[in-house]
């Protein structure tokens, strides 16, 4: 249904993607390579995350740190990243 699609792409906003309790993450992007490399970056840092709960716990990044980095990889990605995989 293309009206349940645009619904959840607007409640989003400016979100690049979403857990979905029960169901896994809704990823958006301009494009399929984007939202690959969205998804791809989205698992690994849950995995991360996991690993870092199981040590102890770690400490925040600053969110215009989080802003910076991620600016510089989400437009163009990595160069070759989709031809790798």
């Amino acid at each position: 249904d293309r009206s349940a699609g645009r619904s959840a792409v607007e409640r989003l906003s400016a979100s690049k993607w979403a857990l979905l309790a029960n169901h896994g993450v809704f990823v958006v992007a301009r494009a399929i390579r984007q939202a690959h490399l969205r998804a791809l970056t989205l698992e690994w840092r849950c995995k991360l995350a996991g690993r870092i709960e199981a040590l102890g716990g770690g400490m925040p990044v600053a969110p215009e740190t989080a802003a910076a980095i991620g600016a510089r990889t989400d437009g163009s990605g990595f160069p070759f990243l989709w031809e790798a995989i």
